[in-house]
């Protein structure tokens, strides 16, 4: 998952005057605060509003709910569990990022005995190759 998709991911929490929206052309599900357009107009009203992802116009969004909802409630606990994993996650990375940094290490200072002839040590380079992922097909 790219830094990207995981950005995309945070900040979907409906708060305040914000209501839960379905775009009925993508169906795509996201806080209205998301939207494009809406700006507020001289007479007090508001434009019209454009999905963020497809573009589709306000009537193809659906207001499923505002702040408080059973359906709000819903989707903010949901977003709360996605934020703690995406944690988890970025957390993990990190240390799947140390541990081959360590990896490496033990490989460089092993290849210099690998290299003079010991096949212990070259066998033990193959082994730190797979641990670290490298020469690995990845699906």
């Amino acid at each position: 998952m790219t830094e990207l998709n995981k950005q995309a991911l945070r900040g979907q929490s409906v708060e305040g005057s914000y209501y839960l929206a379905e775009c009925g052309h993508c169906g795509e599900m996201y806080p209205s605060n998301k939207l494009d357009g809406g700006e507020p107009l001289f007479s007090g009203d508001y434009g019209e509003c454009f999905c963020h992802l497809c573009g589709a116009d306000d009537s193809d969004i659906a207001d499923n709910g505002a702040w408080g909802s059973e359906a709000v409630i819903a989707w903010n606990y949901q977003q709360k569990r996605i934020e703690a994993l995406l944690d988890e996650l970025e957390a993990s990375e990190k240390r799947i990022a140390d541990q081959r940094g360590i990896i490496l290490s033990a490989r460089k200072f092993i290849s210099e005995y690998a290299v003079n002839g010991d096949h212990g040590a070259a066998e033990f380079v193959k082994i730190l190759d797979r641990a670290a992922g490298i020469g690995v097909k990845v699906e």
